[in-house]
C-alpha cells in the first residue's frame, strides 16, 4: 500500500471545487436518470422557449434518450475531473478531452437528426 500513496491525494487541496464537482455530478446524474425514465421536462433550450403545443410534440422517447445520454456523459466528465484531483495519473486529461470531443460530435449529429425528423413530421 505504500507504493500506492504516490497515486492518491486525499488531503483536500481543493475542497470547495471538489464539493461543487460532486454537486454537478449529482445534478447531471439525476437529470439523466429522469430522462431515461421519460419523466419531467426535457432539459433543452428549444423545449424551454417553446409553446405548450410544441412542448407536447417535443416530448418523444428519442429526445428523452438524447438528453439522458448527454447528461450521463457530462456526469462522467465531471467524475473524471474530480478524480484528476484525487488520483495522480497523467493521462486522465487526455481521456477527458476525448470524451468531450466525442460528446460534442454526438450532440451535433444527434440533435440535427432529431430536428430534421421533427421538421419532416410537421409538413
Amino acid at each position: 500500500f505504500k507504493s500506492m500513496k504516490k497515486y492518491f491525494n486525499w488531503k483536500g487541496k481543493h475542497l470547495m471545487s471538489n464539493f461543487i464537482l460532486i454537486i454537478f455530478i449529482a445534478i447531471s446524474l439525476t437529470i439523466s436518470i429522469f430522462s431515461f425514465m421519460q419523466k419531467g421536462p426535457i432539459f433543452s433550450t428549444i423545449y424551454f422557449f417553446s409553446t405548450e403545443k410544441e412542448k407536447k410534440e417535443l416530448k418523444t422517447k428519442d429526445r428523452y434518450y438524447f438528453i439522458g445520454i448527454t447528461f450521463l456523459v457530462v456526469s462522467i466528465i465531471f467524475a473524471i475531473t474530480f478524480m484528476e484531483d484525487k488520483v495522480n495519473v497523467p493521462f486522465l486529461w487526455i481521456f477527458r478531452a476525448v470524451i468531450i470531443i466525442g460528446l460534442c460530435i454526438y450532440t451535433i449529429t444527434r440533435y440535427s437528426q432529431l430536428e430534421s425528423k421533427r421538421i419532416k413530421n410537421k409538413s
